[in-house]
């Protein structure tokens, strides 16, 4: 405890997170919780059409003539101030009082509408787990597919798989799609980037697989003209289906390559690749303000977990707020398709690779 008083306390937690705690009568909770959500640049818009309207907004209430109005809930509170109510992640005074004013914010995207896993690691490369326990796991959680994705052999130092490998674990699928019923199982992989934009796997390899997720791994510390022209020389080989983690950041630990994003959602707009938000923890990557503006330029994306052992496919919930915090709707996720809906959307991706455009 680092202070302490009648309604508000300040902690540090065991894994060094400082922690405000406060009490809040009831007639106080809907405006406090409003304020204290934040951001401040939305709070501050929320204050100006307060006052534009005759009111006085702040943490303890809505006034009118120094009389509080009691509020049921946020929502109230939007009403009162004539627009829609909006959602916590969109809170950033970016365009969304706008569209709440005017009743054209998105329906946002919520974990119940991912139907399938993308982008799974198994005991092949890096992960924990065989892919009978990670299709196994999906199931169970309700989920219609997965892909698994290993990384590909220039990522040596992940146990990275070469054709040969890659070939005996499609006989390992085939067999486990046969014998598990209720989840379908497609053949992908994490198939690196090398330096001039090439995929480190054979073509006559990748044009069979069901999906191909492009990343770069090596070389990060290279310029954003280099990084920019590699990311665009990928795309345009037309082997790659999905584009991970597109900054390569650690969140905490390592900015990720400068990228010119509008010359790279352009080019995976115009040729259908689809942009990843990599949801394990430390990536969070495509990072959220980009993802407002992808959103707005017509880019597609997926919700991947990245996972490296079972128990990280719940990792989804994270990668479903940063789509929600960029505006997204199911509509522009791709594994919010039904299983019928994704085998279409492969059919497109292999006649693409197999085309080479």
């Amino acid at each position: 405890v680092i202070a302490q008083g009648k309604t508000k306390s300040s902690i540090v937690s065991d894994k060094g997170i400082n922690v405000d705690i406060r009490v809040i009568v009831k007639d106080e909770f809907p405006s406090a919780i409003n304020y204290f959500t934040g951001s401040k640049e939305h709070n501050i818009r929320l204050r100006q059409i307060a006052k534009e309207k005759g009111y006085k907004l702040n943490e303890y209430g809505l006034w009118k003539n120094e009389n509080r109005i009691k509020l049921r809930d946020e929502k109230e509170l939007y009403k009162y101030l004539g627009m829609k109510y909006i959602e916590p992640e969109m809170r950033e005074d970016m365009g969304e009082i706008e569209l709440a004013i005017s009743e054209k914010l998105p329906e946002l995207v919520g974990i119940s509408d991912v139907k399938g896993v993308v982008h799974v690691h198994t005991n092949y490369s890096d992960g924990k787990n065989s892919i009978e326990e990670n299709i196994r796991f999906a199931k169970e959680k309700g989920y219609e597919y997965i892909v698994i994705s290993d990384h590909s052999k220039a990522a040596y130092y992940a146990n990275g798989v070469d054709e040969e490998r890659i070939r005996k674990q499609w006989k390992e699928i085939d067999e486990l799609n046969r014998m598990v019923k209720g989840i379908k199982i497609y053949k992908g992989i994490e198939c690196d980037i090398m330096q001039d934009g090439s995929p480190d796997i054979d073509v006559s390899v990748l044009k069979d697989m069901d999906v191909v997720i492009g990343a770069i791994h090596s070389n990060l510390g290279m310029s954003e003209e280099a990084a920019t022209k590699r990311m665009l020389s990928a795309i345009n080989t037309g082997m790659f289906d999905i584009i991970a983690h597109p900054t390569g950041r650690l969140l905490q630990r390592r900015e990720g390559y400068k990228l010119d994003h509008e010359k790279f959602r352009q080019t995976v707009t115009e040729r259908g690749i689809v942009i990843e938000i990599n949801s394990q923890p430390e990536r969070l990557d495509y990072d959220w303000r980009e993802v407002i503006k992808g959103k707005r330029e017509g880019c597609k994306f997926v919700i991947s977990v990245d996972a490296h052992a079972v128990n990280q496919i719940d990792y989804l919930r994270y990668g479903v707020g940063i789509a929600r915090k960029g505006w997204l709707e199911r509509n522009d996720v791709i594994n919010c398709m039904s299983v019928n809906e994704f085998d279409k959307l492969i059919r497109k991706f292999k006649e693409r690779r197999n085309n080479g455009r």
